[in-house]
């Protein structure tokens, strides 16, 4: 009886099937505990900086953190202003929202090689259920995050290679790129610059006899990555004195 109610969320492009995910998966974020060894870390270094009154500058126990940039820490210092605490529910969800993001765009990007609606619900049901995928969703870390924002910034580029006007266009593909390295670092713009770059070369898209259409993407993705590459060089041109200063040490 129940299954017979659900089974047309699941068989349907609609957002139920979303919600009935999140919830198979509600337990998991709310009754689980933070891992010492890796989520601790993240809540520690945001907690200081709360303590600290830093927002730019980080520190684990007093000394200069830099492994990581600060989107996602800033997330967490969010979730602690707005809870009074760490919410575990709340934090476990900046990893499973973009993680159903993901499975978003994805389906609507393969949809037309996929075809029929059941053959679309059964992919994303086994990329949702794949290890690596699951457990990426469900650790308070960036990683899913950035992975959003690296399938997004591939999905934009595809459209305006095929000749489609998204909205914001080649905009919103260097802002994706942009908060790809704003979640993790350097893998949220070499795997598009790399990807894109091969597309490109490999497709021929390049050439002078191909569409003008193909060739003005390539010259926007180009200077999209170049205009990258000058912003986050002059960030860390700005923030590397900031981090050897002695006033950020105290």
């Amino acid at each position: 009886m129940i299954l017979n109610k659900i089974r047309p969320h699941l068989t349907t492009d609609r957002w139920g099937r979303y919600l009935l995910l999140l919830a198979l998966v509600l337990p998991l974020l709310v009754f689980r505990d933070f891992t010492r060894n890796n989520e601790l870390r993240y809540l520690v270094i945001a907690d200081e900086a709360i303590g600290d009154g830093h927002v730019f500058a980080f520190f684990n126990q007093g000394v200069p953190y830099a492994d990581k940039p600060p989107l996602h820490l800033w997330m967490i210092m969010a979730g602690r202003a707005l809870f009074g605490q760490h919410c575990m529910l709340f934090l476990s969800l900046l990893s499973m929202v973009p993680a159903l993001v993901i499975l978003r765009v994805m389906d609507r990007w393969a949809g037309r090689e996929l075809g029929e609606q059941s053959s679309r619900s059964a992919t994303q049901l086994m990329l949702f259920t794949a290890a690596f995928f699951f457990m990426g969703a469900g650790v308070v870390r960036m990683d899913m995050l950035m992975s959003m924002f690296i399938v997004l910034a591939l999905y934009w580029f595809y459209r305006l290679y095929s000749g489609e006007r998204p909205p914001g266009g080649r905009v919103l593909f260097a802002v994706f790129v942009f908060l790809g390295i704003f979640s993790k670092g350097p893998m949220g713009l070499l795997i598009p610059l790399v990807s894109t770059v091969t597309f490109l070369v490999a497709s021929g898209a390049h050439s002078s006899g191909r569409s003008p259409r193909r060739a003005e993407c390539t010259i926007s993705v180009s200077r999209a990555l170049q205009t990258l590459t000058r912003r986050v060089l002059a960030l860390n041109t700005i923030a590397a004195p900031l981090a050897r200063s002695p006033s950020a040490s105290k």
